[in-house]
């Protein structure tokens, strides 16, 4: 969305990157400000406020399904869903959030990045400087390019979720789906919101009351939630390993 003309494995190794670092100072600070200083290093050409303001825009869009689905968890605790009830409404809300971005997604990056520019042509002109910078000019996202968007940020959720789920059931912690599904939003969030060290506390936090609230039992919760924690560093620290030759080789393959 942001004109950024990078390979996928600078964005790849990036994302991996923040996240890993993330563990060790702000989270929220890392997702938000360390991924444009990253992707500044692997070549971007955008200042590091655009890449803040796309940050800051992914942030607000990536909030929208987990609450969509915390909703959807109230209205079928509630509700006393079934198990047939309860999956085919989480694939209802699943499919209105890819109906949603493909309407709202193009209209949201037009403003942050109006509003971006409008800025920064409030400064220059309280420094009595010119800004000529057509880069400023927002993309233009098609509504095709807003569905594909809205799609792959539905397919990372849905990954995120097989990943705890294949978390508890690897360590024998038996999480039926609902369980599964109706905590995930509350973790998720919490670690959204969170400024400590990896979200640490806050996130376990959100772990803890979401489980607490559809049943699980107190041993398996804190089992659960050390599990995931040293599942996830592990997991980013591969990917970092694995894709900073490949980024270096992609590097060293870009004529100057």
């Amino acid at each position: 969305m942001g004109g950024n003309r990078l390979p996928h494995i600078a964005y790849f190794h990036s994302l991996a990157l923040t996240k890993i670092l993330g563990q060790i100072s702000s989270a929220f600070v890392m997702d938000i400000v360390g991924r444009g200083v990253a992707l500044r290093n692997a070549g971007s050409q955008r200042g590091l406020g655009h890449a803040i303001t796309q940050a800051v825009l992914e942030r607000v869009f990536d909030l929208v399904l987990p609450v969509m689905l915390l909703a959807w968890a109230l209205v079928a605790w509630r509700g006393q869903f079934d198990g047939a009830q309860a999956a085919g409404s989480f694939a209802g809300v699943c499919l209105l959030f890819a109906a949603l971005a493909a309407v709202c997604l193009a209209p949201l990056t037009r403003l942050a990045l109006r509003a971006y520019a409008a800025a920064r042509a409030l400064r220059a002109r309280l420094r009595r400087v010119a800004v000529d910078d057509p880069e400023l000019d927002p993309p233009v996202v098609d509504r095709r390019l807003a569905v594909q968007i809205g799609v792959l940020s539905l397919l990372r959720y849905l990954s995120a979720m097989l990943l705890f789920w294949s978390t508890a059931a690897g360590i024998g912690v038996d999480f039926s789906f609902f369980q599964i599904a109706a905590a995930t939003p509350v973790g998720q969030l919490a670690g959204m919101l969170g400024f400590t060290p990896g979200a640490l506390g806050i996130q376990e936090a959100g772990w803890v009351g979401g489980f607490k609230w559809v049943g699980a039992d107190d041993a398996a919760i804190a089992l659960f939630v050390l599990s995931s924690r040293l599942v996830m560093t592990a997991s980013f620290a591969v990917l970092v390993l694995v894709s900073w030759p490949l980024l270096r080789r992609s590097r060293a393959a870009t004529p100057a």
